[in-house]
């Protein structure tokens, strides 16, 4: 009678291995499926418009410039805060490229958020920056 051997390997190992990078595919599958559709449809209502801000300490104003984007048609206008608190008045209406604007009373430190309206009635976060 022959006795087992303990040190043979063996197919189980491999055929295990093999199952659980074929469960992890799957799983990685289907949540793609899943998400995708919702990727889509946040990427297709984002409008791309591009200002570009200076800030000039001596006057304490930041110059914006309109630079352009695909959105740049649709945007109505360009409303403003300064540390959270709404400044008022409107930065742009109807921007063109090549227009520049000042937002004054900007201190070195200072969060501005520019929130730009289109014709379509949505809003969307232009700029958030700390100058």
């Amino acid at each position: 009678m022959k006795l087992p051997r303990f040190d043979e390997e063996a197919v189980s190992p491999v055929i295990g291995v093999i199952l659980m990078v074929a469960i992890v595919v799957i799983l990685a599958a289907v949540v793609w499926v899943a998400v995708a559709p919702m990727a889509d449809e946040n990427l297709q209502s984002a409008k791309i418009v591009k200002l570009t801000g200076t800030f000039d300490k001596q006057n304490t104003n930041v110059s914006y410039l309109v630079v352009g984007g695909s959105g740049l048609n649709q945007l109505t206008t360009v409303n403003a805060t300064v540390n959270g608190i709404d400044t008022g008045e409107l930065l742009f209406t109807n921007p063109v490229v090549g227009e520049i604007k000042y937002l004054d009373d900007v201190n070195k430190g200072d969060r501005v958020i520019l929130v730009g309206s289109f014709d379509d009635g949505t809003e969307q976060i232009i700029e958030d920056r700390t100058y």
